[in-house]
């Protein structure tokens, strides 16, 4: 993963914040209008002496540079501009930090007199964040044909806790370890686990178009369950890994920017009370989601309010492991978590005020396997939010979903990882 870039290695190793001073701490005129789900934590501006030996490494003039480091749909992403006297001089920069970057014009471009430089991010974000900005002529796609081919184990019964080490195991067998090391440590972690012959997925993509699926071996039955919105598959047969039963399925899942989802069913009979994993009955949370939408009226305020409540780092911290499901009271008691933590809670404290909330999961376009939520607003149907990002506009056409559940269970076990293919877009 890239993380410091050309003008982050010419500040951070060359000269260390420290050494800067922030005489300016002004925000540049690009980001004083700000799209919703980005704030900016810090920013400022050296010039001066500060920027000759900035200057001298790229070969520029350089007037002054920007630093501005935002919080963007939950996540950090940094923004570089150097304010260089000409057009020549732009060029000249750019072209250095252009190949620090390996000739690829998502992290560096050039405006006129200034060049941009993106870091701390992955290409996903920054492509989103120059979209929101209106940078780089960038503009996210309406929607994204996708074909996505995976291994899926047949799980049942999970150990929530152990899974993401486990994928993280088949993932690494015979690269970075040795597969008979990587066998006994997933066999013994799925001794903890139920595996059965069947899978659940998602029926719908985002947007009107249904997903498609098919599967090595080939699928034997299918019944569809939870209001039309999931499809069990029943296999007579399996593929193996290390033990463990898998399909190879291929997806194409089309997915729209910001779409709802219809729900056929009448608005009593969509889910919307406690289950196992979400207690929404309970007094405790009851109170608390009533006190975060004292004031709202309607259910997208009412969801706003709960999304700027769950917003990373201000009253739950994005934690450090990854792939946790700790469960609702103990994330509220302990004030951390992962994406399927953040989202857990954000169904219960939905549903504890009568919002039908239901979990997502799937992939997220050039970055990692993720869990997010989506909400019944209105009478428009179900819209996808990402309850760790703090944004009511956060899932555009880069999120990828082919799993769903109104209850919470979500049994995923990638034997190998997902293989991501765009097909068209809009």
């Amino acid at each position: 993963m890239r993380i410091f870039t050309a003008v982050t290695i010419s500040l951070l190793i060359l000269f260390p914040p420290m050494m800067w001073g922030q005489e300016d701490s002004q925000v540049p005129e690009y980001f004083k209008d700000l799209p919703r789900g980005i704030s900016i934590k810090r920013s400022f501006f050296i010039s001066g002496e500060r920027v000759t030996p900035i200057s001298e490494k790229l070969g520029a003039g350089i007037d002054k540079i920007s630093n501005t480091v935002f919080e963007a749909y939950g996540r950090p992403i940094q923004i570089n501009i150097i304010y260089t006297p000409s057009e020549t001089d732009a060029e000249k920069a750019y072209l250095m930090l252009l190949k620090v970057h390996g000739g690829d014009t998502t992290y560096c471009f050039r405006e006129g007199n200034n060049v941009f430089e993106f870091a701390k991010a992955g290409p996903a974000l920054v492509r989103r964040v120059s979209a929101a900005f209106g940078l780089n002529g960038v503009r996210l796609p309406g929607s994204i044909h996708y074909r996505i081919t995976a291994g899926i184990a047949l799980l049942e019964e999970p150990s929530y806790m152990t899974v993401n080490r486990t994928i993280n195991l088949f993932a690494r067998a015979g690269k970075s370890i040795p597969e008979e090391e990587a066998e006994e440590e997933i066999r013994e972690l799925c001794a903890e686990y139920g595996f059965g012959n069947s899978l659940l997925l998602r029926k719908p993509g985002i947007g009107g178009t249904s997903s498609s699926y098919r599967f090595a071996p080939g699928k034997a039955d299918s019944q569809v369950l939870e209001g039309g919105c999931v499809v069990e598959y029943t296999f007579e047969s399996s593929s193996k890994r290390f033990g463990v039963p898998y399909i190879t399925v291929s997806m194409d899942i089309t997915t729209e920017n910001l779409a709802f989802i219809t729900d056929s069913r009448e608005g009593s009979s969509i889910p919307s009370g406690p289950t196992e994993f979400w207690p929404a009955d309970d007094p405790g949370i009851m109170e608390l989601a009533s006190r975060i939408t004292a004031g709202s009226t309607g259910n997208e305020e009412k969801v706003e309010s709960i999304l700027e409540w769950l917003k990373p780092g201000v009253n739950i911290d994005f934690g450090a492991r990854k792939g946790t499901r700790w469960g609702v009271r103990n994330v509220l008691e302990n004030r951390r978590g992962r994406c399927l933590d953040f989202a857990d809670l954000f169904i219960t404290l939905c549903r504890a005020v009568d919002i039908p909330a239901r979990l997502v999961g799937g992939w997220v376009y050039e970055s990692s396997g993720h869990a997010w939520a989506e909400v019944m607003v209105d009478e428009r149907g179900w819209k996808q939010v990402d309850p760790s990002t703090g944004s009511m506009d956060s899932v555009g056409a880069y999120y990828i979903p082919y799993f769903t559940s109104e209850t919470g269970r979500m049994p995923i076990l990638y034997t190998h990882l997902p293989e991501i293919e765009i097909i068209d877009r809009d």
